[in-house]
């Protein structure tokens, strides 16, 4: 009894749905570069989406610009798998659609909003008689009754 508890206790944690699950599949020191290498496995849903993860931490927080403490270290790691799960999640296309969909709601809503407050702009009009230019050193001016004038800009 106590074999078949400890064999359901190690298969029931891999046989996760519904989530997205990030291995550390080895830690290096990359000697050309001075840093530490992790390397990860990516599982969504049971299936496995990515095997070659590969993230590298210099030696010092970039934050701090000190040495990283371990359990720094071990939280910034923790974080990157979790910050990478969260994307592979939000880039499934069921998700990725519904979050499209809920952007565009929610941005035609907010534009909706300022088409109702600005209603009150239609049938405004709006002139102008003339439109001046600067131009290397000099003020051109255009007018709607086809006038035109040169002067230099007075510094």
């Amino acid at each position: 009894m106590k074999y078949i508890l400890t064999l359901l206790l190690t298969i029931i944690p891999t046989l996760a749905w519904g989530q997205c699950v990030g291995t550390i599949s080895s830690i290096s020191k990359d000697d050309k570069r001075g840093t530490i290498i992790v390397e990860t496995s990516y599982a969504l849903n049971g299936i496995n989406v990515q095997s070659n993860g590969r993230v590298r931490y210099s030696e010092t927080n970039p934050q701090t610009d000190l040495t990283w403490t371990l359990l720094e270290l071990k939280q910034m790691v923790g974080f990157d798998i979790k910050d990478h799960c969260e994307n592979l999640i939000a880039r499934m296309p069921t998700n990725e659609s519904f979050i499209q969909t809920t952007v565009l709601e929610r941005q035609g809503e907010l534009v909706q909003t300022l088409i109702d407050n600005v209603q009150n702009q239609v049938g405004q009009k709006i002139s102008a008689t003339e439109k001046v230019i600067s131009y290397k050193g000099k003020t051109i001016t255009v007018r709607a009754d086809g006038t035109t004038s040169i002067s230099n800009i007075i510094p």
